[in-house]
């Protein structure tokens, strides 16, 4: 997702109307864009969809500060990212390279690749992982 401000230097034109339902439940109208390539972290997608939509709600409920991207699963679909919460990073790492930390084993439900989660010694449930909430 880009905000119009942001979208509007790189002349990003055309695109279908759309209406979007975010975590704040409420309807904005944008629109969708593709084919679009796009390049995070030195992952390229080519071929991507990408929506151009007002994220002023998002910044005032969840950050407080300006967003004009939202990264989506594309780029996370395309590489071997190692993310570190802690130290605000994400990179691209090479299938050879051993990341420190726990790995975690995920779950592909219908698309959507879970993993347990356990809160305070309870049984662990399967959760979506969303840096974006």
């Amino acid at each position: 997702m880009l905000s119009p401000a942001f979208a509007t230097p790189l002349e990003i034109g055309g695109g279908t109307k759309a209406d979007a339902y975010g975590s704040g439940a409420l309807a904005v109208v944008g629109r969708m864009v593709e084919p679009i390539q796009i390049e995070a972290v030195g992952v390229q997608v080519r071929d991507a969809t990408i929506a151009i939509i007002d994220l002023a709600d998002v910044n005032r409920r969840l950050t407080g500060q300006p967003i004009d991207v939202v990264v989506g699963r594309e780029i996370f679909d395309a590489a071997r990212l190692q993310i570190d919460i802690g130290n605000g990073t994400i990179r691209q790492i090479t299938a050879k390279e051993l990341p420190s930390g726990v790995e975690l084993r995920l779950l592909d439900q219908r698309g959507l690749m879970l993993l347990p989660v356990s809160v305070e010694g309870k049984a662990p449930i399967d959760a979506e992982f969303d840096l974006g909430n």
